[in-house]
């Protein structure tokens, strides 16, 4: 009971446990009190919170976007329901878990758990959390897909669409010109005979 006010900490072992409840001890005793009032909102309320209030300032519109999208995609349904203080690092790293096995790109998770990251920063600087529980979360390396190059029959394709279009056929001549100069930088060779 911390001023009439009882905290509860979680952990996944006792050594753990015994490390976050020095943590705390040790923040009390220097004047450091937790917020338990706000350790008590939704991580959804906490974020809500987090962009109106922090995350503006110093980043680019297109990055708090990209939080927002991120955060709306992977957590708001998931851990963002739970209070802000009772969610643990292997909540957080069951999420990214999940992320592998649906195929995500490893940089779709990096910047998910760089988002989780700064919001639960913020958190602990509140005093509404006693550790950041996104803090060195597990991001496998993914393999790439491949890539293949358009083939021929589909540049017929598409091209004989475009010559032959009421709509597109202007832009027909950009085409040609578009399609002839990848080819010549793929394949340097394939040109060198033509007459134009």
């Amino acid at each position: 009971m911390i001023d009439g006010e009882r905290i509860t900490i979680t952990a996944p072992d006792l050594v753990e446990l015994r490390k976050q409840e020095n943590d705390l001890l040790c923040r009390i005793d220097r004047g450091n009190k937790l917020n338990t009032r706000n350790a008590r909102m939704t991580l959804n309320a906490y974020f809500d919170f987090w962009m109106e209030t922090f995350a503006k300032s110093g980043r680019k519109a297109t990055t708090c976007t990209n939080y927002k999208s991120y955060y709306n995609t992977y957590i708001k349904n998931t851990i963002g329901k739970k209070q802000i203080a009772k969610i643990t690092k292997a909540d957080c790293q069951r999420i990214i878990n999940e992320m592998v096995q649906d195929g995500k790109k490893h940089s779709t998770m990096s910047n998910l758990k760089s988002c989780l990251n700064i919001v639960f920063e913020c958190a602990l600087d509140d005093d509404i959390i006693i550790k950041n529980p996104a803090k060195n979360l597990q991001v496998p390396q993914t393999g790439s897909k491949k890539r293949t190059a358009i083939e021929q029959q589909q540049i017929d394709l598409f091209m004989g669409y475009v010559k032959n279009s009421e709509r597109y056929s202007y832009s027909y001549p950009a085409f040609v010109v578009l399609f002839r100069t990848l080819d010549t930088l793929l394949h340097p060779w394939h040109w060198t005979h033509i007459r134009i």
